[in-house]
């Protein structure tokens, strides 16, 4: 059980690709768990163990915006019974139900981040394939053992309640 949240925005998203945090087994099974952009403007969050993917949630909203914020928060808690809830996913504040692809953990799966394995922030684990991250990002928070949600992390405004903005994560 894991929470991620980063407040991004992008400089020049590319067309090669851009991860915010990438996890890699450094041993022969050729497994990744990352947080990318492919290159087509999404976000998607991924698993993959060698053969497969466990994980292959990739969003229908694009986050291409140069000039725009954007929060993503991802919360892993596998030991949910519906499989929709083992992997929840927000982008500012709200949480992302339509799906290009949809593939959820199995009941009780070890999430790859958060294991003893090489974690990157601003660019991918993989060998090969950097992913560098162009950007800005702030508040970059991880939280172990803890399922929280994206209002832990941001709020909207009271005078434009449609501009999700940060709140003070410190303690």
């Amino acid at each position: 059980k894991w929470t991620f949240s980063a407040w991004i925005k992008r400089t020049n998203p590319s067309s090669s690709g851009e991860a915010i945090i990438s996890a890699l087994s450094e041993d022969s099974t050729s497994w990744y768990s990352r947080l990318a952009d492919n290159g087509d403007g999404r976000f998607d969050f991924t698993e993959y163990s060698g053969s497969a993917y466990t994980i292959n949630l990739r969003p229908n909203v694009l986050q291409k915006d140069p000039t725009a914020w954007y929060h993503f928060v991802l919360m892993y808690d596998s030991a949910q019974s519906t499989a929709s809830d083992r992997v929840k996913y927000y982008i500012n504040g709200s949480q992302i139900t339509s799906w290009a692809t949809e593939t959820y953990p199995s009941q009780n799966q070890e999430s790859g981040i958060n294991k003893n394995h090489l974690h990157t922030i601003g660019k991918s684990s993989e060998s090969g394939s950097a992913y560098y991250f162009d950007g800005y990002m702030a508040e970059v928070v991880f939280c172990d053992g803890q399922a929280l949600s994206p209002t832990d992390f941001g709020e909207f405004d009271s005078d434009s309640p449609t501009i999700w903005k940060p709140k003070d994560v410190s303690g």
